[in-house]
């Protein structure tokens, strides 16, 4: 079927309302009518093949995660949340969700830890081990999906991915949800891949597909493109911040398109060989 050929190939695109209600009445995913659902805040929470106190518990979180979210990154990054509640379907184990993935969509899934489905605007979380990280990381994908005011079309790849990782290492101090601590176990892999001669370039990166992000080892366009976005953040002490934002905004307003990364190169007022040279010695010069 159509809609299930498109979600399987990761093609995005909005659906009017109406016609995205349509199909999420005749697609609950792994849910019969006993699921029991409810909602909290912005999610609308369907426990497919899980307790509704493992719901409960991932529904608190979250609405903290999310103004949390919003407080630190809705003016820089224009995201504003929607009236509408996103629905999120919450499994037991990974197994579970993988053969409802492969009886829903005619394909195998990758990530057991869930994902974010844009063509009908649902998120899918497995409970257990690293339920807040990937919960975190697939509502950030919604976010930059849904909530980013005048967003047209789609993120390049490593943008998506990357602010999504990033969003997803929050960290608590003093009662207060916090971003941008370097994630330890991501630097190693950076300085493993330089190390091994495995290191993207930017223009690598940039240029990467669905495909490469989908492929058996894709655990350095991952972590590259976290890096990538929290060097953008943080390196300098924010000397890249303003140039990454005019970046943002040019991906924000479909002025991109899927050009060169040398677009992003241009907006940090350097060339791709600086940006590479500045990106590799931030990544070597941190300590694990």
């Amino acid at each position: 079927m159509l809609v299930v050929g498109l979600v399987a190939a990761g093609i995005y695109f909005k659906l009017p309302d109406w016609r995205r209600d349509t199909l999420l009445s005749r697609y609950r995913l792994g849910a019969d009518e006993s699921a029991e659902e409810f909602q909290r805040g912005h999610f609308h929470f369907v426990c497919a093949q899980a307790s509704r106190p493992q719901a409960e518990e991932l529904a608190s979180g979250l609405e903290r995660y999310v103004e949390g979210l919003i407080g630190t990154f809705g003016a820089p990054l224009k995201i504003e949340p929607e009236t509408d509640p996103v629905t999120l379907y919450l499994f037991e184990s990974g197994d579970q969700l993988r053969d409802e993935y492969q009886r829903r969509y005619r394909a195998s899934l990758s990530n057991n830890g869930g994902f974010y489905n844009p063509l009908l605007g649902e998120i899918v979380i497995v409970a257990g081990e690293q339920l807040s990280a990937s919960a975190f990381h697939e509502v950030g994908h919604m976010v930059l999906d849904r909530w980013v005011v005048g967003k047209r079309g789609r993120w390049t790849r490593w943008l998506d991915e990357g602010l999504a990782t990033y969003f997803e290492k929050v960290v608590e101090q003093q009662g207060r949800l916090k971003w941008g601590d370097l994630d330890p176990q991501a630097l190693r892999e950076g300085k493993s891949l330089i190390a091994n001669q495995r290191w993207l370039t930017v223009d690598e990166l940039g240029q990467a597909t669905e495909g490469d992000f989908r492929r058996r080892e894709n655990s350095r366009y991952y972590t590259q493109s976290y890096l990538l976005v929290h060097f953008l953040l943080h390196a300098g002490q924010g000397a890249y911040r303003d140039g990454f934002l005019r970046y943002y905004d040019l991906e924000r307003l479909g002025d991109l398109g899927r050009t060169s990364p040398a677009r992003l190169a241009g907006a940090l007022s350097m060339s791709s060989a600086q940006l590479d040279r500045s990106w590799r010695a931030y990544v070597l010069g941190q300590d694990e």
